[in-house]
């Protein structure tokens, strides 16, 4: 005999072809950037995932969760701003950064960690473009010391 929770999963389950139709559903996303305040928002499925560049250049969370009104514009800091935890810490320690390296007195987890082959293994990162095509952006960060042309 089969265990009673077990029954009763079966009978609310789901039939696997719904189910499949379901997840296989397409959601509508769109990628907008507004170029007076450098903030990307990405929007679909009733959510919203926003980022932007500072004044230094650095790429910083605003928002995830539920849509915003699409029609205004979005600028910093939606967000809090961090609290200050000491005069001698240097804002780099205390901002949100979407993708951080390792270096520049940050002092959270880096997204990456390089080292390069004079043995320098501080890599700061710096917006330096980025490309939107169709749903799909992408965003190019440099090394502050090692910018290409």
């Amino acid at each position: 005999m089969a265990h009673p929770a077990l029954a009763v999963a079966a009978r609310a389950a789901v039939p696997a072809a719904t189910l499949a139709l379901l997840l296989a559903a397409p959601v509508a996303a769109e990628v907008r950037y507004d170029p007076d305040t450098h903030v990307f928002r990405l929007i679909g499925g009733g959510s919203e995932y926003d980022i932007g560049v500072d004044g230094e250049g650095v790429l910083r969370p605003i928002h995830w969760g539920e849509a915003l009104d699409a029609a205004g514009p979005l600028r910093f800091p939606l967000l809090p701003p961090p609290p200050v935890i000491g005069a001698m810490d240097p804002p780099s320690s205390v901002t949100a950064q979407e993708y951080a390296g390792q270096g520049g007195g940050v002092v959270v987890d880096p997204g990456i960690k390089v080292a390069f082959a004079d043995g320098n293994r501080d890599l700061v990162l710096r917006y330096r473009s980025h490309q939107i095509i169709g749903e799909t952006l992408t965003i190019e960060l440099a090394d502050i010391r090692r910018r290409s042309p």
